[in-house]
């Protein structure tokens, strides 16, 4: 049976955006499909926030196209009611209450999401009595988000959304994003959390200096952890363990020097340990890695899977 055609909701063609002689983005191509969760990630000052605004029309791109639902991005008129967007950064008028700044969102919409406002209130446990200004900035963070899902758009366009949110605050985010997926919405989520993506994105891409390294597909993930594993060797057991960790699915061998050989492993931990502790080692630590070593680590591994 032939394959169901995708329809795609976000696409960026061969993106270019400088600053003066500052170039930030640099060739990106994306392409976002409906119905997916879709991670970008990247360092700090890599293009995210960049590549958004110039999706949201806030910025206009040097060169290339931009799309959303087949539209260009420049049309905010035809877009901008089936989108919502939450920052890390947004700014609100905090000299009114939340529960007026929301229904003046809702009137913005046609005015018929007023119960919605409640319930969506109840979901992410805030009073919208109190003037914006006199709350956290983890609950001025919810109520961005009640204001990008209000008018239930078909596209959530979310940069570092998670800023400032306790861990209840994170399991109400996962639910609502999880649902939205499954009502057939559509997400597009900036982080530099890498245990967020792995949890909800079905793909990511990862942008670094402006450039767009590789897209992933986190399916195959789902459920694996990334470790990074630093050990110390023996002088005489250095090469020994270069030429045989490679008999280990899911290790990779991400940087040596004379006296350290630091891993990416994805996989069963005491299958780790068991082929470690086969070796003549000093020491060893097993901690988080850094995002840039966990999605080189994954997109390593996809590309060798490919060229088999």
């Amino acid at each position: 049976m032939p394959k169901t055609q995708k329809e795609t909701v976000i696409k960026i063609e061969n993106l270019d955006k400088s600053f003066g002689k500052i170039r930030v983005l640099d060739d990106v191509n994306i392409e976002i499909y409906k119905g997916e969760v879709f991670g970008f990630l990247g360092p700090n000052g890599a293009g995210k926030t960049t590549t958004i605004r110039v999706l949201l029309n806030v910025l206009h791109p040097s060169s290339g196209t931009v799309e959303i639902f087949g539209i260009p991005s420049k049309k905010t008129k035809r877009i901008h009611k089936r989108i919502g967007y939450l920052s890390a950064d947004m700014v609100l008028d905090d000299d009114i209450s939340a529960k007026r700044y929301l229904s003046l969102i809702n009137r913005s919409y046609g005015g018929g999401f007023k119960d919605r406002i409640e319930s969506l209130a109840d979901l992410f446990e805030i009073d919208l009595n109190e003037k914006i200004r006199n709350y956290s900035r983890g609950n001025q963070q919810k109520i961005g988000l009640i204001s990008a899902i209000l008018h239930k758009p078909e596209l959530l366009i979310f940069d570092e959304p998670t800023s400032g949110f306790d861990p209840i605050m994170q399991q109400a985010f996962t639910k609502m994003v999880l649902d939205f997926k499954k009502r057939g919405g559509t997400i597009l989520m900036s982080s530099h959390i890498l245990s967020e993506v792995q949890q909800l994105c079905d793909r990511v891409a990862f942008i670094k200096e402006g450039n767009v390294i590789g897209v992933q597909s986190l399916t195959s993930a789902k459920g694996k952890t990334t470790k990074r594993v630093i050990v110390n060797p023996s002088p005489a057991a250095s090469k020994q363990i270069e030429t045989k960790y490679k008999s280990l699915a899911g290790l990779t061998l991400l940087k040596k020097s004379k006296t350290q050989l630091v891993f990416a492993y994805t996989g069963d931990v005491n299958k780790l340990l068991k082929f470690f502790s086969a070796q003549n080692i000093e020491d060893i630590m097993i901690e988080e890695p850094d995002l840039e070593e966990a999605f080189l680590h994954y997109y390593k591994n996809n590309s060798e899977s490919k060229n088999v």
